[in-house]
């Protein structure tokens, strides 16, 4: 699984995608955060140091070292889907599909296209995030909750989840409490510790830090063009569909997991113009609800499934297919292919296990 997640990954980099946007708007923070440890950037982007941190610890050009990481983090992140969709028990030729979904999807060609973002890490402290819940290790959990607020503030959207996971065990009583008042602490004082270390070597520890604001602009509530649309479409492409079709079968984890999904949806009342990359980080709970399809079908439908979800993920982003007709083409071909396999001679899908923190 490996090496199939890796080939494919170093394949969509070399040869479907083009570097753009290294160094604008929030990735030219990460780049001089991972220059300089003690430059202060501008809120959100101030103290969210441990993607610029591992690149500037790599003996690396900056944009080799963001390369680097992102690429690892991918790779990661296909290998704990994979073990979290056998967690599930779906099986491995389940697993494989969903490996190979991600591998191409826009999610991950967005990450490829500009490596100088740090959603690489938070998509695997998410995916980490949900196989420990799903797998009952609790340790390792909280763990992937202090390295995770590290590089981003959204693994913390992970922590109902969390709570329904305890209850469901019986483990969230009384006499539980401390031991969930530090699980969900820690994080909090590694961002505390993460920003008196900033602030210190910036050497405004006790003054207090000067950063410049965002230039003020007037709230527009434009309509979303069809590239916008098709952009976030583009992120699991069919898989939505097939996600939405399976809430109601899906195992416990996952139904839990749309509290998470639901505070995913919430960012977006900030964050006009930058949808699709936070609709990005409801990649451990879509593409697990989508997999859930597979499970009905035959070794040669899956197949055909996977070849059409692919495709209806295809967008602007991709070097093989830059016509933007032939794009949307192919996306609707792949769409209505994909609902096509994935409906025709449905089987009764029957899950047998059902994990939460023993």
């Amino acid at each position: 699984m490996g090496v199939l997640a890796g080939g494919v990954l170093l394949a969509q980099y070399a040869f479907n995608t083009e570097r753009v946007g290294v160094m604008k708007d929030d990735t030219r923070h990460y780049v001089q955060m991972a220059e300089d440890f003690g430059y202060l950037a501008r809120f959100p982007y101030m103290f969210r140091v441990l993607t610029p941190l591992l690149v500037r610890l790599l003996p690396l050009h900056t944009l080799m070292g963001f390369t680097v990481v992102t690429l690892a983090a991918l790779w990661l992140s296909a290998l704990l889907l994979y073990a979290l969709l056998r967690a599930l028990d779906l099986g491995p030729r389940v697993g494989i599909a969903g490996v190979l979904l991600f591998s191409c999807c826009g999610v991950t060609v967005r990450a490829l296209t500009t490596p100088t973002y740090v959603d690489a890490v938070t998509y695997l402290s998410l995916v980490a995030g949900f196989y420990f819940l799903q797998t009952g290790r609790e340790r390792w959990f909280a763990a992937t909750l202090v390295v995770g607020i590290l590089n981003r503030e959204t693994p913390i959207l992970l922590a109902p989840l969390y709570l329904q996971q305890l209850r469901a065990a019986g483990r969230l009583e009384r006499k539980d409490l401390p031991r969930v008042a530090i699980v969900l602490g820690l994080p909090m004082v590694a961002l505390l510790l993460a920003a008196v270390a900033k602030l210190a070597a910036a050497g405004v520890l006790l003054t207090g830090p000067w950063v410049p604001a965002p230039r003020p602009r007037i709230f527009e509530q434009n309509v979303p063009s069809l590239q916008d649309l098709a952009d976030i479409y583009a992120l699991f492409g069919a898989g939505w569909l097939l996600a939405a079709a399976n809430v109601r079968r899906a195992p416990p984890l996952l139904r839990r997991g749309l509290s998470f999904g639901l505070l995913v949806l919430l960012q977006l009342a900030v964050a006009r113009g930058d949808e699709s990359r936070d609709l990005s980080f409801m990649l451990p709970l879509v593409l697990p609800l989508a997999a859930l399809e597979f499970r009905r079908l035959s070794g040669l439908q899956t197949a055909a499934l996977t070849l059409a979800c692919v495709a209806s993920t295809i967008n602007f982003r991709w070097l093989l297919l830059p016509t933007t007709p032939v794009r949307y083409l192919v996306v609707a071909l792949g769409t209505l292919a994909a609902l096509g396999s994935a409906f025709w001679r449905r089987r009764p899908l029957k899950i047998t296990r059902v994990a939460a923190i023993p």
